[in-house]
């Protein structure tokens, strides 16, 4: 279980850098937004259709694990849910990370080298 607030609803989960309603957060560089402010576009699927954030179900500030887990309005219908591992990798050193995300909110920026999982 990652939080006891976790539903079967789809959600979004980001940096609580980029979605947060933490004053601290906003008030960072970069300012994070409330969800309310926030749109989501999965572009892989259609890049057209947005959706709204809903509720934040877990948060932690930048300082510490740096993520919000939000709940998408409405709920999106074409997604498939993906099954989650029995067991996390190993952090040894070789396992790659790709890392996705929109860098000081520039454009979509993809990672994919020199990128190791060191811990979890």
């Amino acid at each position: 279980m990652i939080h006891s607030s976790i539903t079967d609803e789809w959600m979004v989960i980001t940096d609580a850098h980029v979605i947060s309603l933490d004053p601290v957060e906003q008030g960072g560089s970069p300012g994070a937004i409330a969800p309310d402010e926030a749109r989501v576009r999965f572009e892989a699927w259609d890049t057209d259709e947005t959706f709204k954030l809903g509720e934040i179900l877990f948060t932690s500030p930048r300082t510490k694990f740096d993520c919000s887990i939000v709940t998408l309005r409405p709920q999106p219908s074409f997604l498939q849910e993906f099954d989650l591992p029995k067991r996390l990798p190993r952090a040894d050193g070789r396992q790659r990370v790709y890392v996705i995300g929109h860098p000081r909110g520039e454009a979509l920026s993809i990672s994919l080298n020199d990128n190791v999982l060191l811990d979890h």
